[in-house]
């Protein structure tokens, strides 16, 4: 596994963004995106996830995935954002 350290700026993506715009983010310096999907169904959150990667990894971005360890494991994430209300990390 590659360890690197965390980008210093995350941008957060939902379903409802343009993830066209994706790649210009990154060309223009952002390097981490968050995906973030409170309402829509598993699978709807990993298409969502598999897409943020496809646009952004090539590039060298990271992409994590906020609260859903499932997702970020189911597809191959860079990690995931758990907040204090969430699964708890030694879990």
């Amino acid at each position: 596994m590659l360890h690197r350290p965390l980008p210093r700026l995350f941008v957060l993506v939902g379903p409802d963004h343009d993830l066209a715009l994706l790649p210009g983010l990154v060309r223009a310096g952002v390097a981490g995106f968050q995906v973030r999907d409170k309402t829509g169904s598993d699978r709807a959150c990993l298409a969502l996830v598999e897409c943020v990667l496809e646009s952004v990894r090539p590039l060298g971005a990271l992409v994590v995935v906020d609260d859903r360890l499932d997702v970020a494991l189911a597809s191959g994430a860079d990690g995931v954002h758990l907040g204090a209300e969430d699964l708890p990390v030694t879990v």
